[in-house]
């Protein structure tokens, strides 16, 4: 009876830490009339929240909708092989006027729900190519915006305080002006000095495509 016992605890903690989903909603956008020029309401890179919301909103003239669908936020398509190390890893479906080089002109738009697996103050830092935003919604940050960087190839850092049985949206937009683009997230969990790369050894979170 212990080993039985012993043995429903060993899969029960299996099941909690690997069998979490990692689905989230992906929107890949066709920018800047797919061509050199700005939109009409951005430049040619998001150099601020007002652009990349006019960027991501297909009201504006300049943008369309190339594909809605789901993706694991831990795989290849989601932001993991971004600072072009390695390189050319981040594999989002992604419109492209030029097939060969990956794609240029466009966006993606993570967004979602998630739990942490801890509760406590974590770090972020993100990396993409071009500009970014990671937001979590409702936490207190100004524009939901825990980290942001409106250029190419840097590191942007920020810190959350979250609570381990709490769902939080979320919404990490990049967008891509020239050459293939590049996508990465990582994080610290609370009272560690080292970052993890999102990925399926690290999830960071239980994930969801809907509330």
């Amino acid at each position: 009876m212990k080993k039985f016992k012993f043995l429903v605890v060993f899969l029960t903690l299996s099941i909690q830490a690997y069998g979490q989903s990692t689905t989230v909603n992906l929107r890949s956008l066709k920018t800047h009339y797919g061509g050199s020029q700005s939109g009409q309401n951005y430049s040619q890179n998001a150099n601020n929240h007002t652009e990349f919301d006019a960027m991501v909103n297909l009201a504006d003239a300049g943008t369309t909708l190339y594909l809605d669908t789901t993706v694991d936020i831990t795989s290849y398509q989601g932001p993991r092989g971004g600072n072009h190390t390695p390189y050319q890893l981040w594999d989002p479906p992604r419109w492209s006027y030029n097939p060969s080089n990956g794609g240029q002109r466009y966006a993606i738009i993570y967004s979602g729900w998630f739990k942490p697996n801890k509760t406590g103050t974590y770090g972020f830092r993100t990396f993409t190519d071009d500009s970014h935003e990671f937001m979590i919604k409702g936490i207190g940050k100004t524009n939901d915006i825990v980290t942001k960087y409106y250029g190419w190839n840097t590191w942007a850092y920020g810190t959350a305080t979250l609570d381990k049985n709490t769902w939080y949206e979320f919404e990490y937009r990049i967008q891509n002006f020239g050459g293939i683009g590049a996508a990465n997230f990582q994080y610290k969990i609370p009272s560690s000095n080292t970052y993890n790369q999102l990925s399926p050894n690290h999830p960071f979170a239980e994930w969801t495509n809907t509330n």
